[in-house]
């Protein structure tokens, strides 16, 4: 048991460093092309003629109205499509306590893990390390939910607005940390039930 305990944290570990990685290299490693561009999230506000774009079909040219959806946009220095100055200077703690808190959530699922395997299953300690995890992965998470929730890189179009759906879409992204705060009260209730056992026996 303690051997396929060890996998699955080893898999959450995997998962928990290389999706930000993956995300942060994104940012260094895209083409050179892309520094020119910049990415608004977008939706319609209506579907009119006014708002349309044309696409053409490749195989048989002909030309169809689309509206667009998370668009790549050239980068002009004549349009404000950076945050403000307060806002920018705001987003650097959130990330910062989203970098710590993420990092923190690492090393409580290895203490974890280690305390797993030097058989301390049901105590305070380990009901501990899991309830700081789980805290720890919900604040990281609401860390950057924040941040997708604000529209830093909002332009103003006709007929079209800013589109939140990404970040309330990310909601679920708090399930693994919620888990974790409730299996550590599981544990808790266990705990107390068995201590309270053995004191009236």
């Amino acid at each position: 048991m303690r051997h396929k305990m060890n996998i699955l944290c080893v898999v959450i570990l995997i998962f928990s460093i290389i999706m930000p990685v993956l995300e942060m290299s994104e940012i260094f490693f895209s083409p050179k092309d892309d520094f020119m561009l910049t990415e608004v999230r977008v939706r319609p506000t209506h579907i009119g003629d006014d708002n349309a774009v044309t696409l053409t079909e490749k195989d048989t040219g002909k030309s169809m109205k689309a509206w667009v959806k998370d668009v790549l946009v050239e980068r002009n220095k004549d349009i404000k499509n950076k945050p403000s100055s307060w806002l920018a200077f705001a987003l650097i703690p959130v990330a910062i306590i989203g970098i710590v808190t993420w990092v923190m959530f690492i090393v409580y699922l290895i203490k974890f893990a280690i305390s797993i395997n030097k058989g301390e299953v049901f105590t305070w300690k380990t009901i501990n390390l899991l309830r700081k995890a789980g805290w720890a992965s919900l604040i990281s998470t609401i860390m950057l939910l924040v941040i997708g929730f604000i529209p830093h890189n909002m332009m103003d179009f006709n007929g079209y607005t800013f589109d939140f759906s990404d970040a309330i879409e990310s909601i679920t992204s708090l399930l693994p940390g919620l888990l974790l705060l409730l299996m550590a009260q599981t544990y808790g209730i266990g705990l107390e039930q068995k201590e309270e056992l053995e004191q009236v026996v």
